[in-house]
């Protein structure tokens, strides 16, 4: 193509060609009438105002006031230094506009309309949708938080805090009602965790306010696996020894297993879960922290620098921004493994006292941290034995009852002499038994047996247990087992979850063993995990005691 031909081409797109010559081409600014700035500046106790019409964006911005301090409640945090950066203009300016108009109101309850908004403001609801806003948040001010609301809702009534929180509201009733709305919906509404974890820290540490940590005793066990990006201001009760309100904060933060998760932390045990589990690994954190092994802060020292209030609708021409000098926490990476374990094994014993059969897998867990939670349990949740439920007495057995009066001797003494004599006539002379040869080979008393299961009754003298007894004898249940059997078994107990077989060939020698222990005891001494089998600990001793005589023999 020659380039004069080119050249026309191009020339169709000139929009320029299209305005007279001679004239000035229009421009954006000249549609925009300039406007002088308006400060827009929200005053306590002040009626408010319209929004002003400057709708434009601008980026100018100048540095208006730095406050210094130090926090004299957290050993975390050297100095966090809060920097307020004002320009002029808010997206969000209108949304500050409605939140004071509608501060005062308190209307009653209106129905439940659903909403959901990526960003919730209140232009964006409708009359039904704000009168049931209005209403919820009547409640929720008043401390009743058991009214159905959609997740939209708790952001918009967060933002208001956070926006209004210092101006039209106290600051520190703001930080705890923005800590008590966090808690009452942290279950129903999990993915609230990253927001409101770093929301709470940064109105916390704008306002110069201490960590409400009593508030937030129901989502702490939260902060560390919500990803928040400064845990070390949920840290500042951690100074010195541990003791109970740190238990439930330090398990979340050096436990893999999230024991909230588990399928009995909700329902008829929740209480026992929630009561326990933290008191009883008290003693172990202690005894942590009081051998050196438990440093919360490894002695140097970062700054950090971050934009408060990220994620949530701000409608101030005010910025902050916070430089936080801190210490952070010590990596507890070699104390994990242990406490998770600890963790684990304390739910087990807190199970078996319930009464619940199924066991967590334990590995790792140290034999001075057992001795700790067995004690707890020992002294705090004694094992007790349900006395065996007595069957009611059919009303048919009444008609057999012996007559009431006092018993005579001498007729009885008759009765006896005549059943005697009409046995011996109605029963012929047979050679004797076996047992009764026996019995007469030992007069002084043989072993009684018993006539149902064929387990000879103990006499007081014996010190095995009847669980024993049953393990040694080799006469009850209709199979035997087979020496690989017993090797399986054997390597189970000493902690090899396959037995040094397969899996398949495991699962086949487990139900052998579960089926000669069933007809021995009753009951099942494997167990099935993630990795192979386990062995029921409540009865490892009668176990090892069946398996030291099979190795004898």
């Amino acid at each position: 193509m020659s380039d004069k031909r080119r050249d026309e081409r191009d020339a169709f797109w000139d929009l320029s060609t299209l305005v007279p010559s001679g004239k000035k081409r229009p421009t954006l600014e000249s549609f925009i009438q300039p406007q002088p700035p308006v400060e827009y500046r929200v005053e306590q106790g002040a009626a408010p105002a319209a929004p002003p019409s400057d709708n434009r964006l601008h980026f100018e911005e100048k540095t208006s006031d730095v406050t210094t301090y130090s926090p004299a409640d957290n050993p975390f945090i050297s100095r966090v230094t809060v920097t307020r950066t004002t320009g002029r203009g808010s997206y969000y300016r209108q949304y500050l506009y409605d939140a004071q108009r509608l501060l005062a109101l308190n209307p009653p309850s209106a129905p439940y309309v659903p909403f959901y908004s990526f960003a919730p403001q209140y232009s964006q609801l409708t009359p039904a949708q704000l009168a049931f806003y209005l209403g919820w948040r009547t409640s929720v001010r008043r401390g009743t938080f058991d009214v159905q609301v959609s997740e939209s809702y708790l952001y918009l009534y967060a933002y208001e805090l956070l926006n209004l929180g210092g101006v039209l509201i106290d600051a520190q009733e703001a930080l705890h009602s923005l800590c008590d709305l966090w808690c009452a919906y942290a279950a129903q509404f999990p993915s609230v965790h990253p927001y409101f974890t770093d929301w709470v820290a940064d109105f916390a540490l704008v306002h110069g306010l201490s960590c409400p940590s009593d508030r937030l005793k129901p989502v702490l066990h939260r902060v560390f696996s919500c990803g928040t990006r400064f845990p070390e201001f949920y840290l500042g009760m951690l100074g010195g020894e541990p003791t109970s309100d740190h238990a439930p904060l330090l398990i979340a933060l050096l436990s893999h297993y999230d024991w909230h998760t588990s399928m009995y932390a909700k329902g008829i045990h929740a209480a026992e879960l929630e009561k326990h589990l933290p008191q009883s690994m008290i003693g172990i954190f202690q005894d942590l922290y009081r051998s050196g092994n438990l440093q919360w802060k490894p002695g140097s020292t970062e700054c950090m620098n971050r934009a408060a209030f990220c994620g949530a609708v701000w409608g101030h021409d005010t910025r902050y921004n916070l430089q936080i000098l801190y210490e952070p926490i010590r990596n507890m990476g070699e104390w994990m493994e242990p406490i998770t374990a600890a963790v684990k094994y304390s739910e087990n014993c807190l199970r078996a006292r319930l009464g619940i059969r199924s066991r967590l897998s334990v590995r790792g867990l140290t034999e001075s941290h057992r001795r700790i939670l067995d004690a707890y349990y020992r002294v705090v949740l004694p094992k007790t034995v349900a006395p065996a439920a007595v069957p009611a007495k059919p009303a048919y057995e009444a008609l057999y009852d012996a007559p009431e009066g006092k018993l005579d001797a001498t007729q009885a003494a008759s009765i006896e002499r005549l059943s005697w004599e009409n046995t011996k006539k109605l029963v012929p002379d047979e050679p004797p038994t076996e047992e009764a040869s026996a019995q007469a080979a030992h007069p002084d008393g043989g072993v009684p047996v018993a006539p149902l299961c064929g387990i000879p009754m103990q006499q007081e003298s014996d010190p095995k247990s009847a669980l024993t007894y049953c393990l040694e004898s080799d006469n009850i249940g209709q199979s035997s087992p087979l020496p690989e059997s017993v090797s399986f078994l054997s390597a189970v107990a000493a902690g090899d979850a396959t037995g040094g077989v397969g899996t398949i060939r495991a699962d086949v020698l487990a139900d052998q063993i579960n089926t000669e222990f069933c007809e021995r005891i009753g009951d099942v001494v494997l167990e099935r995990d993630d990795v192979g089998y386990r062995l029921i600990e409540d009865y490892r001793e009668d176990v090892e005691r069946w398996l030291s005589s099979k190795t004898e023999k």
